[in-house]
């Protein structure tokens, strides 16, 4: 594999890839939880009264986990959504764009009206592309990219492509 993203930047990450210097998308996470839920937060210690979810491999975990909150880990954003609907859970934070695209694919109407997602962002993160420092060339196909990107994101081009993703049903 020559490249891969989305991904957000780490300490640990730079040790084996290459890292873009455009962001290729920006995510915005929130709460997401039944309706039902009367859940209400303004800062980390009142998250301590809930039991709340997390993906594993996303930064939310230990980010959370380093506010001393406990985090019930799932393997997807689909299963923390699972856990959600169940009730084993009370809120788990995921982007939103892919919540509401994941419960959209998951859910049938009558389930998706039960969930909401709390108005206050949990995180914010940029997602770049990767590349293997074992490739030849790493750097300037890393550079071609973001500079494609940025054309991209110049003519409005990336917009309608990342729109287009995030409508689909």
């Amino acid at each position: 594999i020559t490249g891969t993203f989305p991904w957000s930047d780490s300490e640990d990450r730079r040790k084996d890839f290459l890292i873009g210097k455009e962001p290729i998308i920006k995510i915005t996470e929130f709460f997401f939880h039944l309706k039902s839920v009367s859940f209400q937060w303004k800062d980390y210690n009142d998250l301590k009264k809930y039991n709340i979810g997390g993906t594993i491999g996303y930064r939310h975990v230990n980010a959370l986990k380093s506010k001393g909150i406990e985090v019930e880990v799932a393997s997807s954003d689909a299963l923390s959504l699972k856990k959600i609907v169940k009730e084993r859970i009370d809120a788990a934070p995921l982007a939103i764009k892919v919540g509401y695209f994941t419960l959209n694919k998951l859910y049938p109407p009558e389930i998706r009206a039960l969930i909401t997602h709390h108005p206050k962002p949990v995180f914010h993160v940029n997602m770049y592309m990767f590349i293997s420092k074992n490739i030849p060339q790493g750097q300037e196909i890393l550079d071609k990219f973001d500079e494609g990107l940025r054309k991209l994101k110049k003519s409005g081009r990336y917009q309608q492509i990342i729109d287009s993703f995030m409508n689909m049903e």
